[in-house]
């Protein structure tokens, strides 16, 4: 019975496939191939968390969201990996925004009843005003801060809870976060004379 039902899932699953090849029905082999692949996928697998475990504090400072920073502090200066990390959430943070993506008024699917069945009215989502972004720079790093500038457009808060979140997990996971501040100016000692062909100066262009 097990072994039928191993032989029908590897035909549909090629990794499954991969790790028990031709040693169904031979425990002590399948348990060698198992103990093997563990071996070699083990960093992959078990990757360690390189974040932090302090919870990311979150703060607002006079902030406009048509003309705006939104500022980094992180515990240590980001490296070329964490700044691709960083700059990749907020180019999807922007591409969702510039194509409308954050718009309370048209959340059909979190607005249901709890447990009721999955619906959506295009006559609903027409009728809803439309939500943009407008523009957005590139990331900028000095030191141990990063900021972007940002003009959220007619999108609504949710955006901002998006993106919270999504910085609380890259906070933990994987470059700590000292602090996420919207608003503000020259948080940091931030040198505004500093250029891109500076080596204190580093961005990601959106």
């Amino acid at each position: 019975m097990v072994c039928s039902i191993l032989e029908n899932a590897t035909k549909d699953d090629a990794e499954l496939r991969d790790i028990i090849g031709d040693s169904i029905g031979n425990p002590e082999e399948m348990r060698r191939r198992v103990e093997e692949r563990v071996r070699r996928k083990g960093p992959d697998i078990l990757q360690q968390k390189t974040g932090s475990a302090l919870p990311m504090p979150v703060s607002f400072r006079d902030f406009d969201p048509m003309d705006n920073h939104i500022w980094m502090e992180f515990y240590a200066p980001p490296t070329d990996k964490d700044i691709d990390l960083i700059g990749s959430v907020f180019r999807s943070f922007f591409v969702l925004g510039r194509l409308g993506g954050f718009n309370s008024m048209n959340m059909q699917l979190t607005q249901l009843p709890l447990n009721a069945p999955f619906r959506y009215s295009t006559e609903k989502a027409k009728e809803a005003l439309d939500a943009f972004f407008h523009n957005i720079g590139d990331v900028e790093f000095q030191d141990n801060w990063g900021r972007i500038w940002v003009d959220l457009g007619t999108s609504d808060p949710v955006s901002l809870d998006v993106l919270i979140n999504a910085l609380t997990n890259v906070s933990f996971d994987h470059v700590g976060i000292k602090q996420l501040v919207f608003g503000g100016k020259n948080l940091g000692d931030w040198d505004e004379d500093l250029t891109s062909d500076q080596p204190d100066f580093k961005s990601y262009k959106i």
